[in-house]
């Protein structure tokens, strides 16, 4: 059976075993991203920034759906903990149910408000319509990108995230081999430019979730996908949004602020700095990855230990995520630094451009 009871043996020997796979994972999730920026740079250097501007629309949304996820994520480890599987299982099968709902409020206001979405995110001049084209494309297809959430805490909290990691994997590596074809025309297909990025993703993210969903009905699983428990239990959504409401108010915080910094840049630095804003953004979230590894990580751990009465084991479990990531988050910004100028110009040749990153970056 899949899964790791995360009650017993050493705290830091389980809590890496969690936090390899997901750093990794993240690793890959922002490693198409970075594919998807260096390929849409070629393009031109307005598509940069309409990339990033189109995506922190989404960086919102998601933000509120977390609560969800995070919510169901802590319970199922939980109950895992406390070894009531079925209870488990039930909560799952609402976390996507309310996922699901999630999704079309989101692509419905994002459909219909796009235009003033991508104003307010700083999208101007000739940055505007191209990311108009791909939040089109994105946003249309947001409930991949939700189902991916609640997928990844779904094998989470149960202690599997090295078959998380491989999914994660292939789907970075089809996004990759599609990205160039789309993006400037290969194989008889035509060059859709920045567009082909968006259609690359939905694609790669389409696979991951289709091969997800069919991996978490199987009875290998510590806890299963039933669609007997696609259905609403109203005490257990409460106690969802109970643990998910406040988490999706901290997680909309660095998004709005971006999205203010951005409207700030755009207005006093004009397109170059609308463009070395978001590579910045770019460069500095690498600098996050194993912190957000190791927080996801935390989360089933002080989950199955707290459902278990272990609350020994749930502060220790805290204690060496929190250090664990300052010291990994500190050494990645320091690398940044040093490397800064081989970094900018991997992005950027424009002299404007690159002068305003390293001001970013430093």
């Amino acid at each position: 059976m899949k899964g790791q009871d995360l009650t017993v043996g050493s705290v830091r020997r389980r809590l890496w075993s969690l936090a390899w796979p997901l750093i990794i994972t993240v690793f890959f999730q922002q490693f198409y991203n970075l594919v998807d920026t260096l390929w849409v740079s070629r393009v031109s250097t307005d598509a940069i920034a309409a990339v990033s501007i189109s995506q922190i629309t989404l960086w919102i949304m998601i933000a509120f759906s977390m609560g969800i996820t995070v919510g169901s994520g802590v319970l199922m480890s939980m109950h895992i903990g406390a070894k009531k599987l079925d209870k488990a299982e039930s909560i799952l099968g609402q976390s996507f149910i309310l996922t699901i709902i999630a999704a079309i409020i989101f692509t419905t206001l994002s459909i219909i408000f796009r235009t003033q979405f991508l104003e307010a995110s700083g999208a101007t001049g000739n940055i505007f319509p191209i990311a108009m084209d791909y939040f089109t494309i994105i946003s249309g297809s947001s409930i991949l990108l939700f189902l991916s959430i609640t997928i990844m805490f779904a094998f989470n909290s149960q202690g599997d995230t090295l078959t998380l990691t491989k999914l994660c994997a292939l789907s970075s590596l089809i996004n990759i081999i599609v990205d160039p074809i789309l993006i400037f025309g290969m194989f008889g297909l035509p060059a859709l430019g920045v567009s082909g990025a968006g259609y690359a993703t939905v694609l790669s993210q389409f696979v991951f979730v289709v091969i997800s969903l069919y991996v978490l009905s199987r009875d290998t699983m510590m806890i299963k996908l039933r669609f007997s428990n696609l259905s609403f239990h109203w005490e257990s959504v409460k106690k969802v949004l109970s643990i998910g409401l406040p988490t999706s108010l901290t997680q909309v915080i660095p998004p709005l602020g971006v999205t203010a910094l951005t409207s700030l840049v755009s207005s006093n630095f004009l397109e170059p700095g609308v463009v070395a804003f978001t590579i910045g953004i770019r460069i500095e979230f690498w600098s996050f990855l194993p912190a957000i590894g190791l927080g996801v990580a935390s989360i089933a751990m002080i989950g199955q230990n707290l459902g278990a009465g272990r609350i020994d084991r749930a502060k220790e479990s805290f204690r060496i995520a929190l250090i664990s990531a300052f010291v990994i988050a500190t050494s990645f910004g320091i690398l940044s630094l040093i490397l800064s100028n081989q970094i900018i110009g991997i992005f950027s040749v424009n002299q404007f451009v690159s002068d305003y990153v390293h001001q970013y970056i430093w």
